[in-house]
């Protein structure tokens, strides 16, 4: 498994080391190995990346932290199901978005989309190319912010 330092994540994702650091001490981005003390340095590894990217993304449209930190528990603990085409008769397994790209990296669920109202409620989910076209036909009443996971995936790789 590919695994990063801090700078190495600052080059990829063009955020700032402070910000990285930031969103790492107050718990939103948990660091694969998190290694506390002076001179240690954290080590984060491709999900942690995937995280800090779509914090990037969220960030440029002033989503708070405490709604991010929300977003990102979503996709590591929201169960979906899982259905492996090449075998029928196998029962669809739950797991975890990132689990779910990485064991189907074709999969069409790949848009994150927050549905943002005036209110102040913040609903959110991860959808599929057709649901979204369906929500942007609807969307004249809505305001919303769409995240392309496979696009944030393809510019670190």
């Amino acid at each position: 498994m590919r695994t990063f330092r801090t700078n190495e994540i600052k080059k990829l994702t063009k955020v700032p080391k402070d910000q990285i650091v930031y969103w790492s001490r107050v718990g939103m981005i948990k660091a694969y190995e998190d290694n506390r003390g002076r001179g240690k340095r954290k080590i984060y590894n491709w999900v942690n990346l995937m995280e800090i990217l779509i914090c990037r993304e969220l960030n440029k449209v002033n989503i708070s932290t405490e709604l991010m930190a929300k977003i990102l528990e979503f996709l590591r603990n929201e169960k979906f199901l899982l259905y492996r085409s090449e075998n029928r008769k196998q029962k669809p397994k739950k797991c975890s978005f990132w689990e779910l790209i990485e064991v189907d990296p074709k999969t069409e669920f790949t848009f994150l989309v927050i549905n943002y109202k005036k209110s102040g409620d913040f609903p959110f989910g991860v959808i599929d190319r057709v649901a979204l076209e369906t929500l942007m036909e609807k969307s004249a009443f809505m305001s919303i912010i769409i995240v392309n996971i496979r696009e944030l995936i393809k510019e670190v790789s």
